[in-house]
Formats: structure tokens, sequence, C-alpha cells
């Protein structure tokens, strides 16, 4: 399994489907938008404990839509509604349930090489000064952006370890039997890849959100009238919301090839194959 190729053909799988899978974005944007203005209007003040549980909804919302696009892609279109609207939820819970877990040990082990990494930096910061601990950025202005590059170094091990393990969420969006075991043994050999491929594509998605927001924060959205605030806001959140799921519907599609590949599986059930099935499968290099 090869990262360059696998990324071309989850990106040419997506184009060819577009106009399937561009529905299923419809629903998850727009709640991500409410959840993002209520999350600006109403909870703004409140604790970072508040916002941590805020998560929960978006994980929630990127299970349904994870689900859909998974098993659009490895049991065929017929398998979803147009919009990604399931009927009893049962098998999105599940998903919404191991992702969490799935992140949660991920989080635990950062945690723990967190610590192992601060208390490295701080012993670096007394032989040559705190300085060397942040980076400063400047943007196209007089302000700069302190970067903490020793955060990197904190991801990677998380990012290794949710790569490897989100192999049983595609598993589990087709019924099929896994665990966490068989996701480790099948991502065998492949770990690093996985670790690139889907372990730290969320969190560049995140980090290129943040630089997009700081820079519409510094430097736009403070030109703006308290009128036109609230239009601006609007639109901010609907487009990072829109973007976020494009980036969201790559990632799903890596993941279910790299299931698809490492695992063997395929489907029993009678395909449906359309006009565009047979033009992705006509794109397809021979093997």
């Amino acid at each position: 399994m090869q990262i360059w190729p696998i990324i071309k053909e989850a990106i040419l799988l997506l184009w060819i489907r577009r106009q399937h899978f561009w529905p299923l974005l419809v629903l998850p944007a727009a709640l991500t938008t409410l959840l993002y203005l209520g999350g600006h209007w109403l909870l703004s003040d409140s604790p970072r404990s508040v916002g941590i549980l805020l998560q929960i909804p978006h994980f929630l919302i990127f299970s349904f839509f994870a689900v859909a696009c998974h098993r659009s892609i490895l049991i065929g279109e017929h398998s979803v509604s147009r919009f990604g609207i399931p009927g009893w939820p049962r098998r999105e819970f599940r998903f919404f349930l191991w992702l969490i877990v799935i992140y949660i040990i991920g989080g635990m082990f950062w945690l723990f090489t967190h610590e192992v990494v601060d208390r490295c930096v701080g012993f670096i910061g007394t032989l040559f000064g705190e300085e060397v601990k942040a980076l400063r950025l400047r943007l196209s202005g007089s302000k700069f952006i302190v970067f903490f590059p020793w955060i990197l170094l904190e991801l990677i091990p998380c990012g290794y370890l949710i790569g490897r393990l989100s192999l049983l969420l595609p598993a589990i969006a087709v019924d099929d039997q896994a665990s966490l075991r068989s996701a480790w043994s099948q991502s065998k050999g492949y770990g690093w890849r996985m670790a690139l491929l889907v372990g730290w594509m969320p969190i560049l998605i995140h980090v290129l959100e943040l630089t997009i927001a700081t820079y519409f924060h510094l430097y736009i959205g403070r030109q703006f009238t308290s009128y036109s605030l609230g239009v601006y806001v609007g639109l901010s959140a609907v487009s990072e919301a829109f973007v976020r799921y494009m980036f969201f519907t790559v990632d799903v599609a890596i993941l279910s090839l790299s299931f698809l590949k490492l695992s063997g599986w395929h489907t029993s059930l009678v395909p449906q194959n359309t006009t565009i099935d047979r033009r992705f499968t006509s794109t397809l290099p021979t093997q």
C-alpha cells in the first residue's frame, strides 16, 4: 500500500462520484454550522470544560457522515439514502462510541508523551533560554504568532495510534466483525503510512482551520462594523463547516480504501453498478 497512489485513488473516486457525495455534505455541514454559531454567540465566555463537551456533538455528526461515506465506497451508493439519513441508527452510534474510545486511547498516550516532552523542553530551556521553546512567526503585518514546535513531537505517537486503530471504523460501518486487536494486526507493517494517511490528517485540518481563523480575526474581522460582523460570523461558520467536511470526505475515502486493501474485505451484497461505478472502474490502473 503506497501513500500517494491511495490518495490519488481516493480523490479520483470522489470526483467521479461527486453528484452522490455532495448531498451527503449538506446535513452535517448545516448542523456543524449551527454548533459553531451557538458556541460563538452563547458559549463564548464559558469555561474550557464546556468547550470540550461541545466536541461530542461534532463527533456524533461526523459519525453519521462517515458511516454513510464508508458504506457508499465499500458497498455501493445504493446502501445509503440520498442525504445519508439512516433508519434506526444502531450502527452509527456503535461507530460513534468506538470513535470516542479510539481518541481517548490516543489522548491518554498524548498526555504521557506531553509530560515527557514538557520535561525535556524545560531542561533545554534552562540550558539555552526560554526563547528556544517557542518559534515566533510574522504574518503580513506587525503582529507575531507564537508557535510551539514541540507540540508536533507530542502529536506524532498519538497520530500513530489513531491511524492504526482507525481500521476498526470502516469495519463497523459495513457491519464486519472486527476489534481493536484485529485493526492493529491488519495495519502491521503499515503503521506509519496509516498514521500519515489517517492519524495526522484531522490534526492538519484543525491546524489549517486555526490558521485561517486567526488570519480572518486579525486582518479582516476587525474591519467590520457591529452589524456586518454578524454576517461575517455566519458566512465564516458556513464556509468553515463545508471546507471541514470536504477534507473529511477525502480522509474517510482514504480510510475506506486502506481498509479494503489491508483487510481483504469484500461485500457479500449484490452490487448495483451505475454508470458512475463503471466510469470509476475503467479509470483505475490495472495490476
